[in-house]
């Protein structure tokens, strides 16, 4: 009530003061008023429209361009122009995902893109224009086609799958292959390094050679220079082996891995470099004080390990990669097969009555 009485007071009281502030007219009788007469006003003949010339004040008549159209631009509606010079074909990689915004179509017409669509597939085209409906581009192997707009799914612009200037994509990753072999010679390095110490128990016995002194024969019998070339280049290979399969996927800027895993591996590989390094400086350098028993087996061990970091980087890596195209596509997840069983209570007023059986599942 307080309310409408405010608006009220307020709506009486303004125009008060308007009334107030002007001086009222003098009261007139009828008698007092003389007409005048009124001519009458003829209407001017229409000119045609003008306009001064800048810089000489002369008129100049404006005329519709021949050819022009008035007709309003369609919304919406992106399209290549004619004789527009081609964008540049390296840049900084950049990720759309429907619903996409309008302000994103000026920018990625008339550009090579990767377009996904809604069934996963992924193909290398070029958009030559967009409609409020659909989505016309330039496809490398079968020439002009277009997509409803609906089923484009996300785009990529700059995307390192287009850049073989083919129509066939090249593999996405080889994370796992890359992290099965170089987990592979990190195993046949660690097995030589073990093998070649149990074969040698007394390295700086033998490296002495001295006439009269037996040294003690180990099992094995690994030479020194099968370890110096077997060895020592399974284990310097096996952990950059897996670190480049893992960074195949990250080609994808939204792949981000376990920096934790790399940190790890990159230490223990080192160690394992170094340590190969300190056993070929005693073998062939003639250092004794680096002729110790150990160094190959430890050598081995570090570079499986450091391969093994690497592996989870990697791996995990990979598993981001197929969430993420699987996020491209917008697959949505599918109920896996089997019998589900379910209950729940029946009743009113907080009291239980019965329960509820149900039983349902895909076969």
């Amino acid at each position: 009530m307080s309310l409408r009485v405010t608006v009220l007071t307020l709506s009486l009281a303004l125009p008060a003061r308007t009334w107030a502030a002007q001086e009222a007219p003098p009261l007139q009788r009828p008698s007092a008023v003389k007409a005048e007469p009124v001519a009458p006003v003829e209407p001017a003949p229409a000119a045609p429209s003008a306009q001064l010339s800048p810089g000489t004040g002369a008129a100049v008549q404006l005329s519709p361009r021949s050819g022009a159209s008035r007709k309003p631009a369609s919304v919406g509606v992106y399209e290549v122009q004619a004789g527009a010079p081609a964008p540049a074909g390296e840049g900084m990689p950049r990720y759309f995902r429907a619903p996409f915004a309008e302000s994103m179509w000026p920018g990625v017409v008339g550009h090579d893109v990767l377009m996904v669509l809604g069934s996963g597939a992924r193909e290398c085209v070029t958009l030559t224009k967009k409609t409020p409906d659909a989505v016309y581009f330039k496809h490398r192997k079968n020439g002009n086609q277009q997509a409803p707009l609906s089923a484009v799914t996300s785009i990529h612009e700059y995307s390192w799958e287009c850049q073989t200037r083919t129509n066939e994509a090249p593999p996405a990753e080889w994370a796992r292959s890359g992290a099965g072999a170089g987990l592979a010679l990190s195993a046949i390095g660690a097995v030589m390094g073990g093998l070649y110490d149990a074969s040698h128990p007394d390295p700086r016995c033998e490296l002495r050679d001295e006439d009269g002194v037996t040294c003690k024969k180990g099992v094995g019998g690994i030479p020194h220079f099968m370890y110096a070339i077997l060895g020592v280049s399974t284990v310097t290979l096996g952990t950059p082996v897996v670190a480049i399969g893992g960074a195949s996927t990250s080609r994808d800027l939204r792949v981000k891995g376990k920096i934790w895993a790399r940190a790890a591996g990159w230490t223990l590989y080192s160690a394992a470099t170094l340590l190969n390094v300190l056993w070929l400086t005693g073998f062939y350098g003639k250092v004794e004080a680096l002729q110790l028993r150990g160094l190959t087996t430890g050598a081995g061990l570090l570079g499986l390990g450091g391969s093994g970091f690497m592996a989870v980087d990697a791996l995990l890596a990979r598993q981001e990669l197929i969430a993420l195209r699987r996020q491209d596509a917008q697959v949505r997840p599918v109920a896996g097969r089997g019998l589900r069983i379910g209950a729940s209570p029946i009743g009113q007023g907080g009291q239980m009555t019965g329960m509820s059986f149900g039983i349902g599942g895909r076969f």
